[in-house]
Protein backbone atom coordinates (compact mmCIF):
# COMPACT_ATOMS: atom_id res chain seq x y z
CA UNK A 1 0.00 0.00 0.00
CA UNK A 2 1.62 3.29 -0.89
CA UNK A 3 0.02 5.08 1.67
CA UNK A 4 1.76 2.66 4.13
CA UNK A 5 4.96 2.96 2.20
CA UNK A 6 5.17 6.98 2.55
CA UNK A 7 3.17 7.38 5.29
CA UNK A 8 2.51 11.28 6.45
CA UNK A 9 5.76 12.54 4.60
CA UNK A 10 3.54 13.00 0.89
CA UNK A 11 -0.29 13.53 0.05
CA UNK A 12 -1.65 11.47 -1.99
CA UNK A 13 -1.61 13.86 -5.13
CA UNK A 14 2.21 13.96 -4.60
CA UNK A 15 1.85 9.72 -4.31
CA UNK A 16 0.14 10.03 -7.49
CA UNK A 17 2.15 11.91 -8.92
CA UNK A 18 5.33 10.08 -7.83
CA UNK A 19 3.56 6.95 -9.38
CA UNK A 20 2.72 8.77 -12.78
CA UNK A 21 6.74 9.59 -13.28
CA UNK A 22 8.05 6.32 -12.59
CA UNK A 23 5.21 4.98 -13.75
CA UNK A 24 4.28 2.35 -10.86
CA UNK A 25 8.07 0.85 -10.89
CA UNK A 26 8.22 -1.05 -7.73
CA UNK A 27 12.23 -0.57 -7.53
CA UNK A 28 11.96 3.50 -8.21
CA UNK A 29 8.92 3.67 -5.49
CA UNK A 30 11.26 1.96 -3.11
CA UNK A 31 14.31 4.36 -3.86
CA UNK A 32 12.30 7.65 -3.70
CA UNK A 33 10.84 5.95 -0.46
CA UNK A 34 14.40 5.64 1.07
CA UNK A 35 14.94 9.41 -0.22
CA UNK A 36 11.72 11.11 1.01
CA UNK A 37 12.96 9.80 4.69
CA UNK A 38 15.94 11.96 4.23
CA UNK A 39 14.54 14.71 2.25
CA UNK A 40 13.43 17.92 4.65
CA UNK A 41 11.10 18.37 1.68
CA UNK A 42 9.49 15.39 0.16
CA UNK A 43 6.92 17.08 -1.92
CA UNK A 44 9.25 19.36 -3.26
CA UNK A 45 11.72 16.35 -4.08
CA UNK A 46 8.50 14.53 -6.17
CA UNK A 47 7.38 17.44 -8.04
CA UNK A 48 11.03 17.91 -9.31
CA UNK A 49 11.72 14.96 -10.12
CA UNK A 50 11.73 14.54 -14.36
CA UNK A 51 13.20 13.08 -17.27
CA UNK A 52 12.68 9.18 -19.10
CA UNK A 53 12.20 6.46 -17.03
CA UNK A 54 15.94 5.06 -17.00
CA UNK A 55 16.84 8.95 -16.18
CA UNK A 56 14.89 8.80 -13.00
CA UNK A 57 15.92 5.07 -11.94
CA UNK A 58 19.67 6.48 -12.29
CA UNK A 59 19.17 9.62 -10.61
CA UNK A 60 17.36 8.06 -7.72
CA UNK A 61 20.24 5.22 -7.28
CA UNK A 62 22.91 8.01 -7.41
CA UNK A 63 20.78 9.53 -4.60
CA UNK A 64 20.07 6.38 -2.81
CA UNK A 65 23.76 6.16 -2.86
CA UNK A 66 24.44 9.37 -1.54
CA UNK A 67 22.45 8.97 1.82
CA UNK A 68 24.88 5.96 2.90
CA UNK A 69 28.37 6.60 4.55
CA UNK A 70 31.48 6.86 2.48
CA UNK A 71 32.64 3.51 3.87
CA UNK A 72 28.91 2.11 2.44
CA UNK A 73 29.29 3.47 -0.62
CA UNK A 74 32.32 2.07 -1.33
CA UNK A 75 31.28 -1.41 0.55
CA UNK A 76 28.46 -1.34 -2.32
CA UNK A 77 30.72 -0.61 -5.40
CA UNK A 78 33.31 -2.95 -4.71
CA UNK A 79 30.66 -5.92 -4.42
CA UNK A 80 28.52 -4.78 -6.83
CA UNK A 81 30.44 -6.71 -9.64
CA UNK A 82 29.13 -10.39 -7.85
CA UNK A 83 26.16 -11.96 -8.35
CA UNK A 84 25.84 -12.62 -4.56
CA UNK A 85 28.16 -11.83 -1.89
CA UNK A 86 28.38 -12.96 2.32
CA UNK A 87 30.46 -11.72 5.22
CA UNK A 88 33.62 -13.96 4.27
CA UNK A 89 33.56 -13.31 1.11
CA UNK A 90 33.17 -9.51 1.34
CA UNK A 91 36.27 -9.61 3.68
CA UNK A 92 38.26 -11.34 1.37
CA UNK A 93 37.54 -10.02 -1.64
CA UNK A 94 38.02 -6.43 -0.08
CA UNK A 95 41.28 -7.85 1.99
CA UNK A 96 39.63 -6.21 5.15
CA UNK A 97 37.78 -7.75 8.41
CA UNK A 98 34.78 -4.95 8.65
CA UNK A 99 32.32 -6.09 6.22
CA UNK A 100 29.81 -7.30 9.41
CA UNK A 101 30.10 -3.63 10.41
CA UNK A 102 28.83 -2.30 6.66
CA UNK A 103 26.38 -5.44 6.14
CA UNK A 104 24.79 -4.14 9.56
CA UNK A 105 24.37 -0.40 7.96
CA UNK A 106 23.02 -1.24 4.51
CA UNK A 107 20.19 -2.79 6.36
CA UNK A 108 18.26 0.50 5.33
CA UNK A 109 18.69 -0.47 1.72
CA UNK A 110 17.29 -3.95 2.48
CA UNK A 111 15.60 -3.73 -0.92
CA UNK A 112 18.06 -3.04 -3.03
CA UNK A 113 20.28 -5.07 -1.02
CA UNK A 114 18.55 -8.28 -0.43
CA UNK A 115 19.40 -10.87 1.87
CA UNK A 116 19.03 -14.96 1.28
CA UNK A 117 20.02 -18.24 3.47
CA UNK A 118 22.22 -20.69 1.31
CA UNK A 119 24.23 -23.61 2.48
CA UNK A 120 24.52 -22.17 6.02
CA UNK A 121 25.47 -18.74 5.45
CA UNK A 122 23.45 -15.65 4.88
CA UNK A 123 23.87 -13.84 1.22
CA UNK A 124 23.08 -10.64 0.08
CA UNK A 125 21.92 -9.84 -3.74
CA UNK A 126 22.17 -6.46 -4.99
CA UNK A 127 18.63 -5.77 -6.66
CA UNK A 128 19.67 -5.97 -10.69
CA UNK A 129 19.03 -2.66 -11.37
CA UNK A 130 20.73 -1.15 -8.66
CA UNK A 131 23.77 -3.43 -8.80
CA UNK A 132 24.20 -2.72 -12.32
CA UNK A 133 24.16 1.17 -11.88
CA UNK A 134 27.12 0.45 -8.94
CA UNK A 135 28.63 -2.16 -11.30
CA UNK A 136 28.91 0.80 -14.92
CA UNK A 137 30.40 3.36 -11.42
CA UNK A 138 33.41 0.52 -10.71
CA UNK A 139 33.94 -0.25 -14.40
CA UNK A 140 34.24 3.91 -14.75
CA UNK A 141 36.41 4.08 -11.87
CA UNK A 142 38.69 1.25 -12.09
CA UNK A 143 38.64 -2.01 -14.85
CA UNK A 144 41.59 -3.53 -13.11
CA UNK A 145 40.16 -3.55 -10.26
CA UNK A 146 37.09 -4.87 -10.99
CA UNK A 147 39.09 -7.92 -12.55
CA UNK A 148 40.95 -7.88 -9.38
CA UNK A 149 37.88 -8.70 -7.36
CA UNK A 150 36.56 -11.61 -9.79
CA UNK A 151 39.86 -13.25 -9.19
CA UNK A 152 39.88 -12.96 -5.31
CA UNK A 153 36.37 -14.39 -5.74
CA UNK A 154 37.11 -17.08 -7.54
CA UNK A 155 39.69 -17.88 -5.54
CA UNK A 156 37.86 -17.77 -2.38
CA UNK A 157 34.83 -20.26 -4.03
CA UNK A 158 37.44 -22.57 -4.96
CA UNK A 159 38.76 -22.46 -1.46
CA UNK A 160 34.90 -23.18 -0.49
CA UNK A 161 34.24 -25.92 -2.70
CA UNK A 162 32.25 -23.59 -5.23
CA UNK A 163 33.57 -25.14 -8.08
CA UNK A 164 30.89 -23.56 -10.85
CA UNK A 165 31.26 -20.39 -9.19
CA UNK A 166 35.09 -20.15 -9.09
CA UNK A 167 35.32 -20.50 -12.63
CA UNK A 168 32.41 -18.24 -13.26
CA UNK A 169 34.45 -15.46 -11.56
CA UNK A 170 37.52 -16.75 -13.90
CA UNK A 171 36.11 -16.35 -16.67
CA UNK A 172 34.90 -12.73 -15.68
CA UNK A 173 38.40 -11.62 -14.62
CA UNK A 174 39.75 -12.71 -18.18
CA UNK A 175 42.46 -15.30 -16.52
CA UNK A 176 42.49 -18.50 -18.23
CA UNK A 177 45.29 -19.65 -16.17
CA UNK A 178 43.09 -18.73 -12.85
CA UNK A 179 40.42 -21.07 -14.54
CA UNK A 180 43.04 -23.77 -15.83
CA UNK A 181 44.35 -24.00 -12.27
CA UNK A 182 41.14 -24.23 -10.19
CA UNK A 183 39.71 -26.95 -11.96
CA UNK A 184 43.24 -28.94 -12.26
CA UNK A 185 43.41 -28.57 -8.51
CA UNK A 186 39.61 -29.81 -8.31
CA UNK A 187 40.68 -32.61 -10.21
CA UNK A 188 40.52 -31.81 -13.87
CA UNK A 189 38.60 -34.19 -15.99
CA UNK A 190 37.92 -36.43 -12.85
CA UNK A 191 35.37 -33.85 -12.07
CA UNK A 192 32.65 -35.25 -14.18
CA UNK A 193 33.05 -38.58 -12.88
CA UNK A 194 33.15 -37.27 -9.63
CA UNK A 195 30.59 -34.65 -9.51
CA UNK A 196 28.30 -35.44 -12.58
CA UNK A 197 29.33 -34.47 -16.51
CA UNK A 198 26.43 -31.85 -16.11
CA UNK A 199 28.58 -29.77 -13.78
CA UNK A 200 31.48 -30.40 -16.07
CA UNK A 201 29.36 -29.46 -19.49
CA UNK A 202 28.39 -26.49 -17.27
CA UNK A 203 31.97 -25.52 -16.82
CA UNK A 204 33.23 -26.02 -19.97
CA UNK A 205 30.05 -24.04 -21.64
CA UNK A 206 31.73 -20.86 -19.42
CA UNK A 207 35.29 -21.66 -20.61
CA UNK A 208 36.00 -19.58 -24.04
CA UNK A 209 36.78 -22.05 -26.69
CA UNK A 210 40.12 -20.45 -27.04
CA UNK A 211 41.12 -21.22 -23.69
CA UNK A 212 39.98 -24.89 -24.16
CA UNK A 213 42.35 -25.72 -26.90
CA UNK A 214 45.34 -23.46 -25.22
CA UNK A 215 45.05 -25.96 -22.23
CA UNK A 216 46.26 -30.15 -22.48
CA UNK A 217 44.07 -30.08 -19.30
CA UNK A 218 40.68 -28.70 -20.19
CA UNK A 219 41.13 -30.57 -23.35
CA UNK A 220 41.49 -33.32 -21.89
CA UNK A 221 38.34 -32.34 -19.67
CA UNK A 222 36.24 -32.02 -22.94
CA UNK A 223 37.64 -35.67 -24.29
CA UNK A 224 35.98 -37.18 -21.49
CA UNK A 225 32.42 -34.96 -21.80
CA UNK A 226 32.55 -35.95 -25.67
CA UNK A 227 33.07 -39.64 -24.80
CA UNK A 228 30.68 -39.94 -22.33
CA UNK A 229 28.07 -38.18 -24.69
CA UNK A 230 29.17 -40.82 -27.46
CA UNK A 231 31.18 -38.25 -29.92
CA UNK A 232 34.08 -40.35 -29.91
CA UNK A 233 35.94 -39.29 -32.88
CA UNK A 234 35.88 -35.84 -30.99
CA UNK A 235 36.76 -36.92 -27.71
CA UNK A 236 40.07 -38.96 -29.47
CA UNK A 237 40.87 -35.69 -31.33
CA UNK A 238 41.04 -33.58 -28.17
CA UNK A 239 43.25 -36.60 -26.65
Amino acid sequence: DLRQMFGSRLSMVDIDMLVAKTEGWPIALQMARVLTQHSKDPATFVRELGGSEQNISVYLASEVLNTLSDGCRQFLILTSCLDAICEELADHIREKDDSRHYLNELDSIRAFFVPFREDGRTWFRHHPMFGEFLDRLLMLESPVTRNMLHRRAATWHAENGLLTQAIAHACKADDAQLADKILSDAGGAMVGLRQGMLILRHILTMIPQAWIFASPGLLLARSVLLAKEGRFLDARSCV
